[in-house]
């Protein structure tokens, strides 16, 4: 099984939020407190994953990726066609 680099990433995120969990459930503070820290926590680890899922949108939108993938998607078209237009031939000929 290959595990993808947003496969990681979705582990290390879970990890930290079960850890503060746990972390939280063993602490010396009242239920209230607990609740109060666990959401408060909660919101902080969205609104950072929610800003560098916006930095890498910039990031890729600004760079040189999207032309880089058009790219290349260009170039396997292209060697597709010329891959069946060679087959094509070798066929006509052979009949």
């Amino acid at each position: 099984m290959k595990i993808e680099i947003n496969d990681k990433l979705l582990y290390l995120f879970a990890g930290i939020g079960l850890g503060t969990v746990i972390g939280n459930l063993f602490s010396q503070s009242s239920g209230q407190e607990m609740r109060n820290t666990l959401s408060t926590r909660a919101h902080e680890g969205v609104d950072r994953l929610s800003q560098t899922v916006e930095e890498g949108r910039r990031f890729i939108k600004n760079s040189e990726i999207p032309k880089q993938a058009g790219d290349t998607v260009r170039s396997v078209v292209n060697k597709g066609k010329n891959v069946a237009s060679i087959g094509k031939r070798r066929l006509t000929e052979n009949i």
